[in-house]
């Protein structure tokens, strides 16, 4: 008996898996057989994320639109291997001039994506493409908005924004495709549109899957959505958003141990793994309570030992789970130079010997 691969999957060159091997997988999972086709969802992930191996990966920010070949980048992605990297997270934007009106473009071209997409794999990561709307209400005002807050005003703008996402959404899977990105991740934090229409979200997944044949997932926000998703069934993996509030620096193990509770009941209900296709913190003192807010950091304090321990306690609370296969961290800058000392890039700081020790134990999934 062989593995029987998805259908669509079938005219893709794989290797052949004999039964020892793939029912020696199913255990790693942590569930039985199932009867439809998903229950070959061990082994296409063993095929994506490599055999025994969890996902190490970090986000490159991109966006100041350099040069893809600049010496500075090819030194980041040469520092990225040296701390036992093995995925990179590129995120092409869309741009979307007004979270209220289904307007949304491109914001670089797929050509430009394309070439930053093959040197990246040609530095030897696996990728993950996300498209990521953005939008200029989301880096405005006192209190900016954000992906949640995504709402057409009526059916037929909401309509037209389901159109367009699944068009350039399926551009992005013919190039994810044609450059072997290993996953190919539809959005983040878009709970409006998630909660109200899971069945368009199926139509676009079903669209995604007729041009491209990796694995696909979602990044759903960490506040409920993660929980409330109704077709995880019909993706290879849940993939979250994982800026989770975590309380002062001493209630960090505890808080993460509620966390992974809920976390791993999803993944029990839904028979899927889990990945953190984004996980950071800022390098600031309150980073632990809520991870998620970069805004005004000029009247808050630097905290870089602070930061480290935000890692610390999120790599020791997933280590050794089969369910959870690894995470993304949120993010390295192209330049160092560039990143101010309060972001996320944990370059420099004592946060980054902690994301190295770990990559290099190596002991997702396991």
């Amino acid at each position: 008996m062989r593995a029987r691969l998805r259908p669509e999957l079938k005219s893709k060159p794989r290797s052949i898996w004999g039964p020892a091997l793939f029912f020696a997988l199913i255990p790693m999972m942590g569930w039985g057989l199932r009867a439809d086709s998903e229950s070959t969802f061990a082994v296409e992930l063993d095929f994506a994320f490599g055999q025994g191996e969890g996902v190490y990966g970090v986000w490159l920010r991109d966006y100041d639109q350099r040069p893809v070949g600049d010496s500075q980048r090819l030194q980041t992605l040469s520092h990225l291997r040296s701390m036992d990297a093995n995925w990179v997270a590129l995120g092409p934007e869309i741009r979307m001039p007004n979270p209220d009106l289904p307007q949304l473009s491109w914001h670089e071209s797929l050509e430009s994506c394309r070439a930053k997409l093959r040197r990246v794999r040609d530095a030897g990561f696996k990728v993950m493409l996300l498209p990521r709307i953005e939008s200029p209400a989301f880096f405005e005002g006192k209190k900016p908005r954000w992906r949640g807050d995504i709402a057409m005003g009526n059916s037929g703008d909401w309509q037209r924004f389901h159109d367009r996402l699944e068009e350039l959404l399926v551009e992005g899977a013919r190039l994810a495709e044609a450059e072997g990105a290993a996953i190919y991740c539809l959005g983040l934090e878009y709970l409006e549109s998630t909660r109200q229409f899971p069945d368009r979200w199926r139509a676009i997944i079903r669209s995604v899957r007729r041009e491209y044949r990796g694995l696909v997932t979602y990044s759903a926000n960490w506040y409920r959505e993660f929980e409330e998703i109704q077709f995880w069934d019909a993706l290879d993996f849940i993939g979250i958003g994982a800026y989770f509030p975590l309380g002062a620096e001493g209630q960090l193990d505890l808080n993460w141990s509620k966390w992974r509770r809920r976390i791993e009941a999803v993944a029990n209900r839904c028979e899927r793994c889990v990945v953190f296709t984004e996980v950071g913190y800022p390098n600031l003192g309150d980073a632990s309570r809520k991870p998620w807010d970069w805004q005004s950091p000029e009247s808050r304090r630097l905290a870089p030992r602070h930061q480290a321990r935000c890692f610390e306690a999120m790599f020791l609370s997933f280590e050794n789970r089969p369910w959870f296969r690894g995470l993304f961290v949120w993010q390295f800058h192209p330049d160092p130079k560039r990143a101010a000392p309060w972001e996320y890039d944990p370059r420099g700081k004592p946060a980054e010997d902690v994301i190295k020790h770990h990559f290099q134990a190596r002991t997702f999934g396991k």
